[in-house]
């Protein structure tokens, strides 16, 4: 075979290196084509801060178990999920922990107006679908509404982008079935009784919604202490769904 010099210089000259999506730093070209994303969209800096988690979890709410300090000795649910007067619903399970790259990334596509950083997020929720969720007869996908006013503000809501993409990938219908009545605080930022009393009544379900199953599978960005999926769930639940299962991208 016989190799145009002339070519090739110029392919490496001219060629558009491709940026990293998070930091903007060039990828350099001798990093190997990883595919599908978010993988081959990130520089390897980034990437060593993408932390991913790794079983065994809380069998709840999916939290490693290596933070010891978070389980009683010989326990499979950790010390928030045994101490929750109900649970609403039956699994959480996560793709990423919710490292600072990790919150770089969310903060980039949900304020930034970084949309296309969604894709990658969709990838990892699939991923974390098939692998602890495929086998579970899942019926339908929803979603973790937002407050009209913040909707109006960010004009769209990650949730539906995130339960949208996965539906397409996982075949699955998606319902627009709850409805945030009144805007509520960062829940992280609450001690547990401030954060259930902020929640009471904070979600409904529409009016006008397909007839409830058997399982459905509840969307959000983070789950961070819990309340806002088990309050949802809850609603759920009184609506007709026998069992509720979580699922986000990041795990706090």
């Amino acid at each position: 075979m016989k190799f145009d010099a002339r070519k090739i210089v110029a392919t490496l000259l001219f060629t558009k290196q491709k940026q990293c999506l998070l930091c903007g730093r060039t990828i350099p070209r001798e990093t190997p084509a990883l595919s599908p994303p978010p993988w081959n969209d990130l520089c390897p800096a980034c990437l060593r801060h993408l932390l991913p988690i790794v079983e065994p979890v809380c069998l709840v709410c999916g939290r490693e178990k290596k933070e010891t300090f978070r389980f009683s000795p010989g326990k499979e649910m950790c010390r928030d999920c045994e101490e929750r007067e109900e649970t609403y619903f039956i699994m959480n399970r996560s793709a990423l922990h919710y490292s600072f790259k990790g919150k770089e990334w969310l903060y980039a596509y949900k304020y930034k107006g970084r949309e296309q950083l969604v894709e990658g997020l969709i990838h990892l929720l699939y991923q974390t679908y098939r692998r602890h969720y495929s086998h579970r007869s899942i019926e339908a996908i929803t979603f973790v509404p937002l407050y009209e006013d913040r909707l109006q503000q960010r004009t769209f809501n990650q949730a539906e982008q995130l339960a949208k993409g996965l539906g397409k990938r996982a075949n699955l219908p998606v319902y627009d079935l709850l409805e945030r009545h009144h805007p509520t605080r960062k829940q992280s930022r609450q001690t547990r009784q401030a954060r259930l009393h902020a929640l009471e009544g904070a979600f409904g379900m529409k009016e006008e919604i397909p007839h409830a199953g058997n399982k459905i599978l509840l969307i959000d960005d983070v789950y961070t202490t819990g309340s806002t999926v088990n309050e949802c769930s809850r609603v759920l639940r009184e609506g007709g769904w026998e069992e509720v299962y979580i699922l986000t991208p990041f795990r706090a």
